[in-house]
C-alpha cells in the first residue's frame, strides 16, 4: 500500500515539473535563466524517478541507491546555478566556478567512498536501507547551496535600486525556502 501512495505522490511531482518546466520553456525568460531552471526541472524529475524506483522496489542495489543520492546533489547545485543565473551573477574566474562546486564534488567523493565502506549509507544483513556514520554531513553539505543561494538573495534584495528587482529577488529567497522544503519532505 505504501507503494502505491509513494508512486502517486512522485508522478504528482513530476507532472508539477513538467508543467513548470513547459511553462518556463514557453515563458519570456532570458534563455540562460530558461536553461538553467530547465536543468533543475529535468534533474528533479530525473531524482523523483530513481528515488520512486528504489522506494517502490525495496531495492537493495547499491548504484541505484547511489544514483538517487548523485541526482540529489545536482539537484542542489542546479537549484544553486539557478539563483546564481536570476541574481545575474557571474563568475569572472575558473576558480571562482570551482570553489562553487566544491560541495558537489565533495558528495561525489563521498559517494565513491562509501562504495567501500558504507560511511553514507548502506543495505544492512535484513536488507534495509541505514544511515552511515556520514550521512547527516552530506546532508550538510548539500544544504550549503540552499543558504548560499538564500543569503545571496537576501543582500541582493537589500542592494536592488529599484522596486520590482528588489520584489524579485526576495521572491527568489522565498522560493529558496520552498525548495528546501520540498527537498526535505521528499
Amino acid at each position: 500500500m505504501n507503494e502505491i501512495l509513494f508512486a502517486e505522490i512522485y508522478y504528482i511531482c513530476v507532472a508539477i515539473m513538467l508543467i513548470l518546466g513547459f511553462k518556463t520553456y514557453r515563458s519570456m525568460m532570458k534563455n540562460t535563466q530558461k536553461v538553467s531552471f530547465l536543468a533543475v526541472v529535468i534533474l528533479h524529475i530525473l531524482y523523483f524517478q530513481t528515488d520512486l524506483v528504489r522506494m517502490t522496489t525495496n531495492s537493495q542495489d547499491l548504484f541505484l541507491n547511489e544514483m538517487c543520492f548523485l541526482f540529489f546533489s545536482l539537484c542542489t547545485l542546479a537549484w544553486f546555478n539557478y539563483i546564481q543565473t536570476m541574481l545575474d551573477i557571474h563568475y569572472a574566474k575558473k576558480s571562482q566556478t570551482l570553489f562553487a562546486m566544491i560541495p558537489v564534488i565533495i558528495s561525489v567523493v563521498l559517494l565513491l567512498i562509501n562504495t567501500l565502506n558504507g560511511c553514507l549509507f548502506y543495505i544492512d544483513h535484513n536488507g534495509n536501507f541505514r544511515d552511515g556514520p556520514l550521512y547527516i554531513l552530506y546532508v550538510l553539505i548539500n544544504d550549503i547551496y540552499f543558504i548560499v543561494g538564500a543569503y545571496q538573495a537576501y543582500i541582493y534584495s537589500h542592494r536592488a535600486k529599484n522596486y520590482q528587482q528588489k520584489k524579485s529577488n526576495q521572491i527568489l529567497r522565498h522560493h529558496q525556502h520552498v525548495w528546501v522544503n520540498i527537498n526535505q519532505i521528499v
